[in-house]
């Protein structure tokens, strides 16, 4: 068992994680069959030396250097495909030629009985099944043909040899398609009750989505309520009385998108041109709230990055999302540092290597190091976004220390790097500009905001938590009527709900990025909203927002999230 494990381990590939599983297997099965036949080639050619059959020797020394061939160029390029066919063809003639010359001593027919198992192994039922009968009705036709006694290159079998080898090949044949037929009948019912339960896992996340936007407005508005008399003498000790159980609910409403486990929600790739700076930093803005206080960055950029690529925006920060809520999961400390550094390769097309770091749990590391993946849902997840993305994916621990390594290649935009600092050693509570703008610090008791809210409740809270910490609030009661009033009014800073009539709160973010472009201004844009699903920020950021705050939430929370971007 050891030596074929060795064996087995010899001719997998490198980076064979970022492969399809099936094509995986597939390869280094050809793999060990090629090594087999290239040693039983070249034992047989030295046989065939010492017999003085120099012609036939020839040909099984030329088939063994083809077949050690085959498996270095399946090993390095990966191509299933030619690989596979270039086997059939050559082991095909082969058998071919050792049942037409008999081989030695009229035995090469034996061989053949090998064609029905290996083409409806590596080929399926349908190429498989072609491929074998065309072989035996080639064999057929030789039978038939009258063979003269005189000639001593063709083998000449008996009648009741013939018919018993054909007999025998056409059951193998027949066998190994149905065989064939079983097992992709298998798989199909298989993949059928996988997609099944994958719709109904989708079902359950979009009614736990529901449910939690649902609960999530009216509660906010409970809250917004709360606050509003929190000051007012006689409401004190039931503000207080109801502050308990109210912050309970919260906590539990808050806990509801974490009882999916089922994959993120696909969403549609859309390619823009983007900086990976400001996507990183953007990131790194994220985790600026009270959940995640003992958090901080330490990123670098090297310095000769060339930063403007075209790819898929939302899938990265996702991922990035996806692989810092990981570490910040299984933490060993209170405190945690997560070192994010970046490698840039130069080459057509580029690609991009991002590391991310941190200590978890020694447990839990242990575990990584075991590469026990069952125990973590979240990588399923990490490699799916990185698999959509073309990506190549590993991790590796060193000690307490976990790295998560993703390589992603985008298309080069040529532009003249801006100059940047070098490192970020900063707290996740402090502010980074995510524009390449220059920024202007606006107080907060100054600003001018445009609020945009379709719940008749949540604008007239909004709207009273506010007046008292900002110089004026506009309303806009949807996604158009916000677009109409940022371009003929000058705010500060916009508060964006997402769900809304009309449009809503993602396509006039993304209007008013438009509306921006050239302009030299950025506005900065806070999504306020219920949804608070998987995906969810990352939509959000992508569309190009500075800050997220789910509802329900607390209007300390949402002051110290607005004061961070203006001021």
């Amino acid at each position: 068992m050891r030596l074929i494990e060795n064996i087995y381990k010899k001719l997998e590939f490198k980076n064979s994680d970022d492969y399809d599983n099936e094509i995986v297997q597939k390869i280094i099965l050809l793999n060990i069959f090629s090594l087999i036949v290239g040693i039983l080639s070249f034992a047989f050619g030295i046989v065939h030396i010492a017999k003085g059959d120099y012609m036939l020797c020839g040909i099984l020394f030329t088939m063994s250097i083809v077949m050690f061939l085959i498996i270095l160029h399946s090993r390095k390029f990966r191509n299933y495909k030619i690989t596979s066919n270039v086997t059939l063809a050559l082991m095909s003639l082969l058998l071919v030629y050792l049942t037409v010359t008999g081989g030695d001593d009229n035995s090469g027919y034996i061989w053949l009985i090998a064609m029905p198992v290996m083409s409806g192994t590596f080929f399926g039922r349908s190429i498989g099944l072609k491929a074998s009968l065309i072989v035996i009705a080639i064999i057929a036709v030789f039978f038939v043909l009258p063979i003269p006694e005189s000639n001593k290159y063709l083998a000449n079998y008996t009648t009741d040899v013939e018919i018993r080898f054909l007999v025998v090949y056409v059951f193998l044949t027949f066998f190994m398609a149905f065989v064939q037929y079983s097992r992709d009948t298998a798989n199909s019912k298989r993949e059928k009750e996988f997609m099944e339960s994958e719709r109904r896992l989708k079902e359950k996340d979009s009614f736990i989505s529901r449910l939690s936007f649902q609960i999530r407005t009216p509660l906010s508005n409970m809250v917004g309520i709360l606050n509003l008399n929190e000051e007012d003498p006689d409401a004190v000790r039931t503000v207080e009385e109801l502050k308990t159980p109210v912050n309970n609910m919260i906590t539990i409403v808050n806990s509801i998108p974490e009882v999916s486990i089922s994959k993120i929600s696909q969403i549609k790739p859309k390619k823009v041109t983007f900086d990976i700076r400001t996507a990183v930093k953007t990131i790194v803005q994220l985790y600026r709230n009270e959940n995640y206080k003992d958090l901080r960055f330490n990123v670098t950029f090297p310095e000769n990055l060339k930063p403007r690529v075209f790819g898929d925006l939302l899938s990265t920060k996702q991922l990035f999302i996806s692989i810092i809520d990981l570490i910040f999961k299984y933490k060993e400390d209170d405190y945690l540092t997560i070192d994010f550094f970046l490698v840039q390769k130069f080459q057509s097309p580029p690609t991009v290597i991002y590391s991310l770091a941190g200590k978890i749990l020694p447990e839990y590391a242990t575990k990584f190091q075991a590469k026990a993946e069952n125990e973590f849902i979240e990588l399923l997840a990490i490699r799916d976004i990185v698999k959509s993305l073309n990506g190549s994916f590993h991790y590796e621990t060193k000690g307490n220390m976990v790295v998560f390594t993703c390589a992603l290649t985008y298309k080069d935009i040529e532009t003249k790097p801006e100059h940047e600092p070098n490192a970020l050693n900063e707290q996740a509570g402090k502010h980074y500009p995510i524009s390449q703008t220059e920024e202007t610090s606006v107080r907060l008791s100054k600003a001018k905001v445009l609020l945009v809210e379709d719940d008749k409740v949540n604008q007239k809270i909004m709207l009273l938590s506010l007046k008292k910490h900002v110089k004026e609030i506009d309303l806009a009661e949807n996604g158009k009527e916000a677009v109409d009033r940022f371009t003929t009014s000058k705010y500060d800073i916009i508060l964006m709900d997402i769900r809304m009539p009309v449009m809503d709160g993602i396509k006039a973010t993304e209007k008013i990025r438009e509306t921006e472009e050239g302009t030299n201004s950025h506005i900065p844009i806070i999504a306020v909203t219920a949804n608070a699903f998987a995906g969810d920020k990352e939509k959000c950021l992508s569309a190009g927002m500075d800050d997220y705050v789910s509802k329900p939430f607390q209007i300390n929370e949402l002051i110290k999230t607005m004061r961070l971007h203006l001021e």
